[in-house]
């Protein structure tokens, strides 16, 4: 049941920009304690859920947030936002039309100018990261920095909802993601609302016309910007279809009105009464209607998500030419005059560049992600002496795990580089660790399994190291027959037996002994 809560003046005295700022930058406290209050929950998971943010909210410490993604992101921003790419004239013009949307009140202290290059930066991040941009993005963009967000904070958070929340189909031009999630729609609303449902349909002011812009600006352009942050509350702490069951909410509470419009009404006042719905009665409404009943126990973004991945996987398979999944890409995470300097092994050009970043930012964390991305990096355009810098001399992480629990040595596998293989190993790079989920695997595979599964490519080279059927020192295949082997007890590596060579003897251990057996 939704309350009647009159005009909007109660949700105003909540959330005004003065009162959503609460001790500690804490947000809509009071709003979501009159929610709790007043709305008679018949979900108990979604009642707790909305009493989580009963204490307020800040976005960038919620639990459910992972943490690793988040700080690791957040350094990466800084690598990646100032860079001319392809896509950056298009954002540039897009970021000049963007922040007319929102209240003056609104916006932070700042200038315009001043926001609109906090904007460009966090789209130009987004665009290399995901390689690609569509309009819409620069919507939530801004919205995060009107919230309060820093720039490096929008750009981690946005990335946490392409890649984590599954929202990243719906800005890909080539996927029928965003199709399908308006057939979600459309079935929700004609069961929902039928004789509205039938009326718009009989003016002609299809789904799409509208649609388009709530899913794709996650209700960021259409509403009043305290509704866009309310909603996105609830969709952070995990409330299920908040975006479709909103989308039901603003045609329920405009329906009578609705109902009286023809074609070219709705061209003309549709939008401008959207953009006036109360925030506090369409949050009631919105909550009072179910979940999308064809998914069970998820949201409708994550199923179909899913649903696209296994008919990409098949259509994949079928093709005779499949190609590796995505998760298998080189990462795009550097600059670009770094990039090119590891691609021509510029040894002299590498390490000045890291040096002149680390010196912009020399905190431990940002030295460690630029590191562990120069090191991916080498592995993926086989650069061993480039790799051994980054290890060495930047201190990367040989067991650092990627977005999707990918190793370095995994992609040492899947790009077929046995010398660095070897030295990963050699500097103590855990071969058990599970990885970059395909292959029907759920939790992912060794990088000795992928080495043997591996069939987008020959992986022979790397995975005999793996095997340990080469010397770790001198590179050569071992002859069992002839010398046989010699292993170090402590970590397991395997080196030939010749005469002379004494391969093992200068093994050093990345356990910190050495202990001898022959075999």
């Amino acid at each position: 049941m939704v309350p009647d809560l009159g005009s909007s003046s109660l949700f105003a005295s909540l959330t005004s920009p003065a009162k959503m700022q609460h001790s500690g930058g804490v947000k809509r406290q009071s709003f979501w304690r009159h929610v709790v209050k007043q709305f008679n929950f018949t979900d108990e998971n979604e009642r707790k859920l909305l009493i989580s943010l009963t204490d307020g909210i800040e976005w960038m410490k919620m639990s459910t947030l992972p943490k690793t993604f988040i700080r690791r992101h957040r350094e990466i921003f800084y690598l990646i936002s100032t860079a001319d790419y392809q896509r950056s004239g298009m954002i540039q013009r897009d970021v000049t039309r963007t922040f007319s949307i929102f209240e003056r009140s609104h916006l932070p202290d700042k200038d315009i100018a001043s926001q609109q290059q906090s904007l460009f930066r966090v789209l130009n991040a987004i665009s290399e990261a995901e390689d690609g941009y569509c309009q819409g993005m620069n919507f939530i963009a801004a919205l995060f920095l009107v919230e309060g967000l820093d720039e490096a904070d929008a750009y981690a958070l946005f990335l946490y909802l392409l890649k984590k929340r599954h929202l990243a189909r719906i800005y890909q031009r080539s996927s029928t993601f965003l199709d399908d999630y308006l057939e979600h729609f459309n079935l929700m609303f004609q069961r929902e609302l039928p004789d509205l449902h039938q009326h718009i349909l009989s003016q002609g002011f299809v789904i799409p016309m509208y649609g388009i812009e709530w899913f794709t600006t996650l209700f960021s352009l259409s509403t009043k910007a305290d509704l866009a942050c309310a909603i996105f509350d609830l969709f952070f702490v995990g409330v299920q279809d908040i975006f479709l069951r909103m989308g039901l909410a603003i045609l329920k509470l405009l329906e009578s009105k609705l109902m009286c419009m023809t074609f070219e009404d709705f061209l003309r006042e549709f939008k401008p009464l959207v953009r006036q719905i109360d925030p506090y009665q369409a949050i009631f409404q919105a909550l009072s209607f179910r979940p999308n009943p064809l998914v069970r126990g998820e949201d409708t973004t994550a199923y179909i998500s899913r649903a696209h991945y296994l008919l990409s996987a098949h259509q994949n398979e079928s093709s005779g030419q499949p190609t590796p999944p995505k998760t298998f890409d080189r990462h795009r995470t550097l600059p670009p005059q770094l990039t090119k300097a590891i691609i021509c092994n510029n040894f002299a050009n590498v390490e000045k560049i890291w040096q002149d970043l680390i010196s912009v930012r020399p905190c431990a964390q940002h030295c460690l992600a630029l590191a562990n991305e120069i090191l991916h990096y080498a592995i993926w355009y086989g650069q061993p002496s480039i790799a051994c810098f980054a290890i060495e001399r930047c201190g990367a992480d040989v067991n650092n795990v990627d977005d999707t629990n990918l190793t370095p040595l995994h992609f040492s596998v899947i790009r077929n580089q046995p010398d660095l293989v070897r030295l990963l190993l050699c500097f103590g790079a855990d071969e058990e660790i599970l990885g970059g989920r395909w292959n029907g695997s759920s939790v992912g595979l060794t990088p000795l399994e992928t080495a043997q599964n591996w069939r987008f490519r020959d992986t022979s080279a790397a995975r005999l190291v793996l095997e340990k059927e080469i010397c770790l020192f001198c590179n050569t295949k071992i002859d069992k027959l002839a010398f046989g082997k010699e292993m170090c007890a402590q970590c397991s590596f395997t080196f030939c037996h010749r005469p002379h060579a004494e391969c093992i003897r200068k093994h050093q251990c990345p356990r910190d002994h050495v202990s001898m057996k022959t075999t």
